[in-house]
């Protein structure tokens, strides 16, 4: 299979920036399904060669929405440490932080996921950017100081709670959610363990 190119052929950063934006609202608003050139041409007013220009194919476009998706997720990262400054005196700050950034990632960006979920289903070499990342994202994990067994459990578990809640399958009350955070945290910072007996949980 042919390699993705990922980046554009040109032009300025800011049109292409503006395309990716569009075409993350295109997904939101419209499903995933509805993502064509045709379609974002109708949302961003720019001609279809224009998209061309920045995007060759349908598989470049995607491919740089997952390079924006994940700088996007270390900003939220990044975003949780300049909120709670804190943790970044903490033995496994960094793996806090990114436990909570993964846990709280805004509803809207979940049809993104979705989006990207669908057009991998079809080009799994799309997913080669995500690889990458992870490669580097288990390696810290298993340089944890509470170590590579919690703190991978503890990835997992708040994964498939976006999962979950990506797919419309999560039950659970604002309460829960705050109960569930508290939970993985403890996995990683042995003072912070919870009352299990008292459980929101049951």
């Amino acid at each position: 299979m042919n390699e993705v190119k990922k980046t554009s052929r040109g032009g300025r950063p800011s049109k292409r920036d503006f395309i990716l934006a569009q075409a993350e609202l295109l997904v939101r608003d419209r499903g995933a399904s509805q993502l064509t050139f045709d379609a974002l041409t109708e949302q961003t007013g720019i001609s279809k060669g224009g998209l061309l220009y920045h995007f060759e194919s349908k598989e470049a476009l995607i491919v740089a929405m997952l390079e924006r998706y994940i700088g996007q997720r270390q900003q939220r990262t990044a975003n949780v440490l300049a909120a709670k400054p804190e943790l970044n005196d903490m033995v496994d700050g960094y793996l806090l932080a990114m436990l909570e950034a993964e846990i709280t990632e805004p509803q809207e960006m979940l049809a993104v996921d979705s989006a990207i979920v669908a057009a991998i289903a079809s080009n799994p070499d799309l997913l080669e950017p995500v690889r990458q990342r992870n490669v580097e994202l288990w390696a810290g994990l298993d340089q944890a100081q509470a170590g590579a067994t919690q703190a991978r459990i503890a990835w997992k578990a708040v994964v498939g709670h976006r999962l979950l809640k990506q797919f419309g399958l999560l039950i659970e009350s604002d309460e829960q959610t705050d109960a569930f955070i508290a939970e993985v945290t403890a996995m990683v910072t042995p003072s912070a363990k919870t009352d299990t007996e008292n459980s929101v949980f049951g």
